[in-house]
């Protein structure tokens, strides 16, 4: 329970696949990024796919599958070699098994890639939906695809509690998400299955390759601090603000208690504590008032402070007494965010359960989208030919200005380009060597990365940004939670 290991996992995923041959390319739609640059003849800056983190062809739903197998694909079951499970719930139709010249067929994945089940109350598909239509519509942050599910709830209903506005979704995973909730009793309890991929850390053993380490590999030390990361989520529609209760000093909100962060109805916060510390959330307006405490440990690194939970051993009128008091004080945006929060609590009990480790991210997310060279023990080496070449001196500003992602993107922009900075550089091409310093994290030292000229471009940057064009800002850490700390 490293706090790292959501850096870790999503490193791994990221470098899913691999190019048999440096003639490969990605023959299936976008996105294509998880084709590795060539294993034969690793390179970088020739080509750049359209990643699915850029612009419109992010999805974050991307690598989500509920519907089964076609006809055709009967062999991928359970009993097919991972590799295939996982390619295929990657890669979805892009695919064909059984074409041995097929492309995406031949493409290599990671080993420590694993397909799992995770399962979604039928009760959660309307939450579920909202991810797919903000994709489709390109909302980033939900609030245009929520104001209008909550304008069509008013009359736009189906018997169930159906939204009609859902139907507008195209993809056809979805579409199978939301027919195995119909036939599973709609809003009344069911469960529907989905499936995924998750890194699952390999034996600590085999990040020492026996050619180097002959005596065996060395033990795991056993750490003296045992931090871990903790995420808190707020199931309320009125913020809270998050203490813990081990420290002092003037941002306290009682005795010995510490302010972390304010948190926004439905949003989160994060911070960094060891086993056995404690913590409690408030209302913003006071701050006496504790709302819930916990006593944390890095098996229980996820909490959340929910007014409306019901529990098992309430009686009827308890019950009713809860659900009456969620519809009084929320709205229907304000039940959508609160349904696609314990969509996420969801998805994060099953990744546990398959890895090991606590979901810290937002369900659903997809892979890294951009190629990662491989980290699968200390000593391991790659070299990198790039025609990136080092500067030797730098070009004028107005030539500079001409370099974005858009050109880098544009393959024909990116070579008239090349061409003008040619006599700025030192070659046309230049190697580079990753050697591993840590597995997991994954950690690269590469030598000679920047040229003297090229550092100084930075630090002038630094110094005098203002009168080179550039605004420079004061970076900043927080919590989260879209609230003042």
């Amino acid at each position: 329970h490293d706090p790292t290991d959501l850096i870790s996992d999503a490193s791994h995923i990221g470098a899913a696949f691999s190019s048999p041959s440096s003639s490969s390319s990605s023959s299936f739609p976008s996105p294509s990024s998880y084709v590795s640059s060539p294993a034969a003849s690793p390179s970088i800056g020739g080509t750049f796919g359209h990643h699915p983190i850029h612009g419109n062809a992010y999805r974050r739903t991307y690598g989500l599958r509920f519907c089964p197998p076609s006809d055709d694909d009967d062999d991928v079951d359970e009993d097919a070699p991972v590799e295939e499970r996982v390619r295929r719930i990657l890669l979805g139709d892009n695919v064909d098994v059984d074409d041995d010249d097929d492309e995406n067929e031949r493409m290599s994945v990671d080993p420590n890639l694993r397909p799992f089940e995770f399962h979604v109350s039928t009760e959660l598909v309307e939450a579920l939906g909202i991810h797919y239509l903000a994709d489709e519509t390109g909302d980033d942050d939900y609030g245009g695809v929520l104001s209008a599910l909550a304008a069509a709830s008013g009359g736009g209903e189906e018997e169930g509690g159906y939204n009609k506005a859902l139907d507008a979704v195209e993809d056809s995973e979805f579409r199978c998400a939301s027919e195995a909730a119909a036939t599973r009793g709609g809003s009344g309890g069911g469960i529907i299955k989905g499936r995924a991929v998750a890194y699952v850390r390999p034996d600590f053993s085999s990040y020492f390759p026996p050619h180097l380490y002959p005596d065996g590999p060395p033990q795991p030390a056993s750490l003296s601090y045992t931090n871990f990361a903790l995420k808190v989520i707020n199931l309320s529609p009125r913020p809270v603000r998050f203490y813990w209760d081990g420290g002092s000093g003037s941002r306290t909100g009682g005795a010995g208690a510490v302010l972390v962060g304010t948190i926004r109805p439905y949003e989160s916060v994060g911070t960094a504590t060891t086993p056995g510390m404690s913590f409690h959330v408030t209302p913003t307006y006071d701050r006496s008032t504790v709302l819930k405490r916990w006593t944390v440990n890095a098996d229980e690194a996820l909490l959340s402070y929910d007014p409306y939970k019901l529990s098992n051993g309430m009686t009827s009128e308890e019950r009713r007494s809860v659900l009456a008091k969620f519809e009084r004080e929320t709205t229907v945006e304000d039940k959508y965010r609160y349904d696609m929060q314990l969509l996420n609590l969801g998805y994060a009990r099953d990744y546990l359960v398959t890895t090991g480790r606590t979901w810290l991210g937002n369900f659903p997310r997809p892979p890294p989208g951009h190629f990662m060279w491989s980290a699968d023990h200390f000593g391991q080496s790659h070299a990198v030919a790039t025609t990136e070449a080092h500067f030797s001196r730098v070009p004028p500003r107005g030539l500079m200005n001409e370099l974005t992602s858009d050109d880098y993107e544009n393959g024909r922009a990116a070579e008239a380009l090349r061409a003008k900075l040619a006599i700025y550089r030192t070659g046309s091409s230049m190697e580079l060597k990753l050697k591993v310093l840590s597995v997991a994290p994954r950690v690269f030292r590469i030598e000679n990365f920047l040229s003297t000229a090229e550092a100084d471009h930075i630090l002038d940057l630094g110094a005098n940004g203002k009168e080179r064009g550039v605004e420079m800002k004061t970076s900043t850490v927080h919590p989260g939670g879209g609230g003042g700390g």
